[in-house]
């Protein structure tokens, strides 16, 4: 069981959220016995994950990448491994 189902959808892949179906067919796959409580966030979570993956958004969901991004310690880390 992975955060999502996949499918194919002509020449591309479609996500879906996880279907009661499917986390049902991995406990019995794999013997694990879930509470209702996880069960139920597993299935929000992958929900939450399908939205957000096909969100319409300029930056990816931890923010701006340049914001975060500090060249002058990549370039004294760079440097001290030069060593």
């Amino acid at each position: 069981m992975g955060i999502c189902q996949s499918s194919a959808a002509g020449m591309s892949i479609v996500l879906s959220a996880l279907s009661a179906q499917e986390v049902n067919a991995w406990q019995q796959g794999s013997g694990q016995r879930l509470n209702p409580w996880e069960f139920q966030v597993i299935r929000e979570a992958s929900r939450a994950y399908v939205a957000e993956y096909y969100a319409e958004a300029d930056e990816p969901p931890w923010g701006d990448p340049d914001a975060i991004y500090n060249a002058a310690a990549v370039d004294q880390r760079l440097l001290s491994r030069r060593r």
